[in-house]
């Protein structure tokens, strides 16, 4: 495991915890482990075994999914600028609300709510997280392996640490008779982003796994995302247990990966924040 965590982590790996491990990690059982042992194969961790895509959209299919019954509701290019606690009720851009559920990355958090606790701002501000680089690479290709995604652990194989067979989600994420991969490049969070030069040491990465030849790619798009992966280095329970208890003294409701940081998938997210909705409306008697 050590040259994958250090390509995603892009730290000294003496400053990463165990943390993160529980509840990504499967933990074996030991029947598993005495039968692997002896040469017995196993399932292993099976939760991702199976799982739906959207055939239209890509994953935006799914939020836009969500989207459709609430778009009446929901105003977009409103950035929060200014959050304040008034009495028992908030107020929001000078706008008055009953409740409030911040999704803000935590880190920003300080920046717009007013009267922030210095002990807790620092805490929020401290919390440590890793961007990432998307690159989307078309290729010529008709066929490639039944597969979902792969892991590149070394770093002869380039700098991304993962790719995504995206044309076997959906036959629609590329034309036909083309193949499209997703390769995922990771960077301590806030500082700089890779350079233009990734493109190409991704694709000889990827050609020296054999995982495809450089003459079949037909163009590359990237994306950059400040928030992808929570950092659990040695000061990330204090930091995070001091946050939560005081937007909880507050009555200041957080949610998502980054606005509790807590390493949840898109599943999980949609989990927690289907209970919290359940939650406040039984606290307003709507339930």
């Amino acid at each position: 495991m050590r040259p994958y965590n250090e390509k995603i982590w892009k730290r000294d790996l003496s400053e990463i915890t165990s943390g993160w491990v529980a509840g990504r990690v499967p933990d074996a059982p030991i029947e598993d482990v005495l039968r692997a042992s002896i040469g017995i194969r196993t399932e292993g961790y099976t939760h991702q075994s199976i799982f739906y895509y959207p055939e239209h959209g890509g994953f935006q299919g799914i939020t836009d999914g969500l989207f459709r019954s609430l778009e009446s509701r929901v105003r977009l290019s409103t950035p929060v600028t200014d959050l304040r606690k008034v009495g028992e009720t908030w107020k929001v851009n000078g706008e008055e609300f009953d409740q409030v559920i911040s999704t803000v990355p935590l880190n920003y958090l300080p920046d717009i709510l007013e009267g922030c606790e210095d002990g807790a701002a620092d805490a929020m501000r401290g919390l440590s997280n890793n961007q990432i680089s998307c690159l989307l690479l078309a290729l010529d290709r008709p066929e490639h392996p039944n597969l979902s995604w792969v892991y590149l652990p070394h770093h002869d194989q380039g700098p991304a640490n993962r790719i995504t067979y995206m044309s076997n989600y959906s036959p629609n994420n590329a034309p036909e008779g083309k193949t499209s991969f997703l390769c995922e490049v990771t960077s301590p969070g806030g500082g700089a982003y890779p350079g233009a030069e990734m493109t190409d040491e991704v694709i000889a990465g990827m050609e020296r796994a054999g995982l495809l030849r450089k003459d079949e790619v037909l163009f590359s798009d990237r994306t950059d995302t400040r928030w992808a992966y929570i950092v659990y280095d040695h000061s990330f329970e204090g930091r995070k247990r001091r946050s939560l208890e005081y937007a909880a003294s507050i009555d200041l409701h957080l949610l998502g990966r980054f606005g509790r940081y807590e390493y949840h998938n898109s599943d999980q997210c949609v989990i927690a924040a289907t209970e919290l909705a359940g939650t406040l409306l039984a606290k307003a008697g709507l339930a």
